[in-house]
């Protein structure tokens, strides 16, 4: 478990990672969390959680600590759309062809628009950043943004030997 201390303007507020559980446990309830300008969260530090996230063997849970748990993909998927990151992660290479392998489900996630038909495409055919960038509604930024996230919920099938994986590298 990990205590992530995040910045808001003046204000500081504490984020407890579970990984495992893929839950997070936060003094705001993710819907006024994700109603922040996330481009304004700074993380101010990480570092190891000094008690247990609350749980139901735990004697500091109460009905307001098990109301502020949330779904770390939840966050994570907007995070990856609206925070600051504009970039590929560095685990995706943006030479490689994507896809959403067969059996994923995004069942959950805030999704509308352009990122709809986007999901649709990618689960049926593979396609490269380049391509992707010039879909209705999005740009390289966009297109970057929407591979972050569904690398963040191992929904992104990378490959650079399908024949739409591009060998040059563009800006």
């Amino acid at each position: 478990n990990l205590l992530v201390r995040l910045g808001y303007g003046p204000h500081e507020l504490l984020l407890t990672i579970n990984p495992a559980q893929r839950q997070i446990h936060c003094p705001l309830l993710l819907p006024q969390l994700l109603s922040l300008r996330l481009t304004d969260l700074v993380v101010l530090g990480v570092g190891p959680v000094d008690q247990p996230a609350p749980d139901s063997e735990n004697p500091w849970n109460t009905d307001d600590h098990q109301a502020q748990f949330a779904s770390l993909d939840l966050l994570s998927w907007d995070l990856a759309l609206r925070g600051a990151r504009a970039e590929l992660l560095p685990e995706i290479s943006p030479l490689a062809a994507f896809r959403i392998p067969p059996g994923v489900s995004l069942q959950g996630f805030d999704i509308s628009g352009p990122v709809t038909a986007a999901l649709h495409r990618l689960k049926r055919r593979a396609s490269n950043l380049r391509e992707i960038s010039s879909w209705a509604g999005f740009d390289r930024e966009r297109a970057m943004r929407l591979l972050n996230a569904l690398y963040l919920q191992s929904a992104l099938m990378a490959t650079r030997t399908h024949p739409a994986a591009t060998g040059e590298s563009w800006t």
